[in-house]
């Protein structure tokens, strides 16, 4: 983790580096080039290549494409601070508060009687509404796809039916009283289920991290 300079609460600040934007600029450069060459034979060679030429362009294309979409992506996946934990995605963020989580660790499943660890950092919160106030819809609806390897894997293995498995629309129940709709309350659904079937309400992804997740996952315990 990276330390930086003390926030306006003179509260020092950790940022976990995310790997999205690893070699964006080759990309970029990369899809640049390929561009230009293709431009340049095309002027001379356009009738005899076409064919190649078009699918040189498509390849600069790509690579274009895929170096602007890792530009957009957050430089940092996780934010540490003395009071909270603040998650970036490139649909939002979420944050909660060390005092609200009772376990961080690395989930589990079975394969062929052996268990098997899963490319997450799972979170288990004690209260798990507290974090419905700090995400955004379009955040909490881009969680709920991108976690359902987690739920089909959890009724493969009998953790959840396959019912509760299902996206679930229905408005959400706060213990206070009031109901949270929309696709918060299929993320709080979701969280549920896989509290379930995982012992955990947050996962975050190995794919978010240019470390280890058993090095972050460490990290993150220390602040516990």
């Amino acid at each position: 983790m990276k330390p930086v300079a003390p926030d306006n609460k003179h509260h020092l600040i950790q940022y976990i580096a995310s790997p999205a934007s690893h070699y964006k600029w080759w990309f970029i450069a990369g899809g640049l080039a390929v561009f230009c060459i293709s431009f340049l034979m095309g002027q001379v060679l356009w009738t005899e290549l076409k064919t190649q030429l078009m699918l040189i362009s498509l390849i600069g294309l790509v690579l274009l494409t895929v170096g602007v979409a890792k530009h957009w992506e957050p430089r940092h996946s996780l934010a540490v601070s003395q009071k909270k934990l603040r998650y970036f995605h490139r649909y939002g963020q979420w944050s909660i508060e060390w005092h609200n989580i009772q376990r961080i660790f690395i989930p589990i499943f079975r394969h062929d009687l052996e268990q098997q660890e899963l490319p997450y950092i799972a979170i288990k919160l004690k209260d798990m509404e507290r974090i419905a106030s700090s995400i955004s819809p379009r955040l909490a609806s881009r969680l709920v796809h991108e976690q359902r390897s987690l739920m089909v894997l959890a009724v493969q293995q009998q953790e959840i039916t396959p019912e509760q498995a299902v996206l679930n629309l229905t408005p959400y129940k706060m213990t206070q009283g009031y109901e949270i709709t929309g696709p918060i309350a299929a993320w709080l659904h979701q969280m549920k289920a896989l509290e379930q079937a995982y012992g955990a309400h947050l996962f975050l992804p190995q794919s978010a991290f240019s470390q280890q997740c058993e090095d972050v996952m460490l990290a993150l315990k220390s602040h516990l």
